[in-house]
């Protein structure tokens, strides 16, 4: 009898744990520099801006509506640069379209290309990252720190 009742207990805790998890998870954050390679020379090109790749994995594409990525002095808060980038399925294959720019995804693995100038280099801080869903779910924020 106490065998039952105690596995009635676990499931019963599985279950509300189960369910308190939210369908829209983010996680492991990489921030590196891109360098952008003049064609012609095939060397680096010096302009005053210092160009960054955001990577991180999401549980779900087919879940997410928009990814959210805020440049700030302080974590999650966007006062230095704001990216939201809306998610796009076209034929089974993911796609991230922001400031003109439109990048395949691949593997659940998001990335998201960001531009600051050199007075915003040296301000910024933190760089944050989450994921939203069509009813405005939002999924746990991931913090890089510089």
């Amino acid at each position: 009898m106490k065998t039952k009742i105690l596995a009635f207990v676990c499931l019963s805790l599985f279950s509300l744990v189960a369910t308190a998890q939210s369908a829209l998870q983010v996680k492991d954050i990489l921030v590196t520099p891109s360098i952008e390679i003049d064609s012609i020379s095939g060397l680096p090109v010096d302009n005053d801006v210092e160009n960054f790749d955001v990577f991180f994995k999401v549980n779900e594409l087919s879940a997410i509506s928009k990814v959210h990525i805020l440049v700030g002095t302080s974590p999650s808060s966007g006062d230095i640069l704001l990216i939201e980038a809306n998610l796009l399925e076209t034929d089974g294959n993911y796609h991230l379209v922001y400031n003109g720019f439109s990048e395949l995804l691949i593997d659940n693995i998001i990335k998201v290309k960001i531009s600051l100038n050199n007075s915003q280099y040296a301000s910024y801080s933190y760089i944050s990252a989450y994921v939203s869903n069509a009813s405005q779910q939002t999924s746990n924020v991931l913090i890089f720190t510089k």
